[in-house]
Parts: C-alpha cells; structure tokens; sequence
C-alpha cells in the first residue's frame, strides 16, 4: 500500500499529466481556430510535457487499483516516459528562435539543428540500451511507491540529456526573461512567464530525471505543475487596456502566439457614433490615419491592421455582424438571446480574439 508522501506524489504526477495535455488541447484548438502555427507548435509541447508523465500516471493508477505495479518489459518505463523528451525542447528551441530573432535565419536554423542532433542522440541512446541508461527505481515490495525512473549518472544518456536539457532551458530562459525586460506591458507580462515556464519546468525536470531529491520526489512535481499554471498565463487571452494599444504592432510580429484582445461584451450607440465621428478604430481606439476599412452596412471605422485581423476570425462587423471580406467565408460568434435586445445593444458577446 502506498504511503501518504507517495500517494501525494502519485497525485501530483496524474495532475501534471492530465493537466498539460488538457491545457495543451484547449490551446491547440484555439491555435487552429486562428491560424496560428507558433501558437500550435507550442500547444503540442504542452501536450508532450504532459505526456511525460503518462506511464507513471498510469502506474499509480495501476497501485491504487491493485497493490500492483506495471510490467517494465525492455525497460518500457523509462522509453515512453524519455522519448518526449527531444520533442519537447526541439520545439521550445524553434518557437523561442522564431519569437527572439525571427529575421535572423542561419541562426535559427543552427540552434535548431544543434538541440535536434543533440536530442536525436539522447533518443537513440535510451532506445538501444534502456537498461543502462535509467535507474528505474522499483519500489522493493510492489505496490508500496510507484516507477521513476531516472537517468544513471555516468550513462551517455545521462550526460546527452544534461547538455540538451542545460542547453535549451538555459537559451529559452534567459532569452525569454532578457525580451520581457526589453518589452513594455502586456509582452513583458508574456515573456515573464514564459520564462518562469522554462526554469521551473526544465529545471524540475533536471532534478526530477537525475535522482537527487529521489525521497522527496513531490517537490519537483509540483514545481512542473506550476510551470504549467505560467505556460496557461502566458498564452491566456489578455483584454488589452488603452495605455497598452502599442503591443497591437509587434503582436503581428509574434505571430499570433500571444491572444491579447477580447471582443468588448457590448456595443451600445454611444459608442459606435463617437468612434464613428472621431475617425477612431472600434477595435484598438488608434485614431485611423491612411488606410482604413469602413464597414459599408454601418460605417463603423477600423484601421486596416485590425480589419485584417477580424477577416481572419470571424470576418464580421463588430457592430452589424455585416461580412467584412465578401469574398471570404463568415464565421460569427453565437450570440444568446432575443433580436430585439441584439438590436438595444444589450447582449453579451462570447469572447473572441484578435
């Protein structure tokens, strides 16, 4: 039977699993819906990170169940709890290369092609030779703790995972913290976090994976498990506040990774007639200059960055819901309620992003 810090570490190590791949699905989803092929690359990392703890999650189950634990033929433990390991920082390498220097080409490729050699040697070594390569750590008497197996010091797994794990958590870390301090706003809240994300995820998983804090083995879980609360905070929405409209521009830059902008909840007369008179976009509140897009069922103005934004969504007039692009497919948000309160302005929009 298990003991109280086993169940808990046990608990944790099903919670990290569920979580990620669930948070990754929801993000991944939302990746498709916009089109975004960063933000999908990063949601499948998300997935991968949780996937890691897919067998040990299963193994507790199993423990609970039965007093039993699983069958480690091959050393399968340890391969399907490692395997995603280069997956996950080849793409952590490629998103943080495209989002920190994304006009400088042969660089990214060279970082990238460097964590992919690096990552493919770690796999190959775990593949073909598991048994030296983790220590898997049976509980003695089965049933009492459940599989975690971590890599032999001294094994060539052990010093390929070190310096792929080092090299990437390091990179995306520090460059990710040295982009917030040089942003303003709602960036340098995103990068914050997504640093935070790096450290404490690759960090724990460097404790986690060598053993060192094998009898307390709960605190680097718990620690993947609030990387995964700043991964959420990162790419979560963001309602964007007027003094912050500048991150509009450099959003386009980061390729739609970060949703900073909800659809307001309503739209009442008021304010449609003065972003109407003022030249003023309904989206961001930029006074329009130069080319602008007028909505020719309600002459609602947008600037032409955020009409090509919302052609990329919804494709609808804030105001009207009167097709932006004819040429383009609509996709309106549902909206709950009667005609006649839509008409009064009083419904609630479901959120969307931009």
């Amino acid at each position: 039977m298990l003991s109280y810090i086993n169940f808990f570490k046990g608990i944790c190590t099903s919670v990290d699993f569920f979580f990620g791949v669930i948070l990754g699905i929801i993000f991944y989803m939302k990746a498709r819906k916009l089109r975004a092929k960063l933000l999908s690359l990063m949601s499948l990392q998300i997935i991968f990170a949780g996937f890691i703890y897919s067998v040990m999650s299963y193994d507790f189950l199993i423990v609970v169940f039965t007093d039993k634990n699983i069958a480690n033929p091959y050393g399968l433990v340890g391969i399907l709890t490692w395997i995603w390991a280069p997956f996950i920082g080849f793409i952590a390498t490629y998103v943080a290369t495209e989002l920190l220097f994304p006009e400088k080409f042969f660089l990214k490729r060279l970082m990238q092609l460097m964590v992919l050699i690096i990552g493919l040697i770690f796999g190959y070594f775990i593949l073909i030779d598991p048994q030296n390569s983790f220590n898997f750590n049976k509980p003695p008497i089965a049933g009492e703790d459940i599989y975690d197996p971590d890599l032999i010091y001294g094994s060539s797994a052990f010093f390929a995972a070190s310096i792929f794990m080092l090299l990437v958590v390091f990179f995306c870390g520090s460059g990710y913290l040295f982009r917030s301090i040089k942003s303003e706003d709602i960036l340098k809240r995103k990068f914050l976090y997504l640093a935070l994300t790096s450290f404490l995820y690759g960090g724990a998983g460097m404790v986690d994976g060598t053993g060192i804090l094998i009898n307390i083995a709960i605190i680097p879980r718990f620690l993947t498990l609030l990387s995964f609360w700043f991964w959420y905070l990162s790419l979560k929405e963001e309602e964007i506040k007027p003094s912050e409209i500048s991150v509009i521009e450099e959003i386009e830059v980061e390729k739609s990774i970060f949703i900073v902008f909800k659809r307001p909840e309503h739209i009442d007369e008021e304010e449609v007639t003065f972003h109407r008179e003022r030249k003023i976009c309904l989206v961001c509140n930029k006074k329009v200059e130069g080319i602008n897009f007028i909505c020719s069922t309600c002459d609602t103005v947008y600037c032409e960055q955020c009409a090509s934004s919302l052609m990329k969504l919804e494709n609808v007039c804030w105001v009207c819901n009167s097709p932006i692009d004819l040429s383009k497919p609509v996709k309106p948000f549902k909206i709950k309620g009667s005609k006649t309160k839509l008409l009064k302005k009083k419904k609630k929009y479901i959120k969307s992003h931009i």
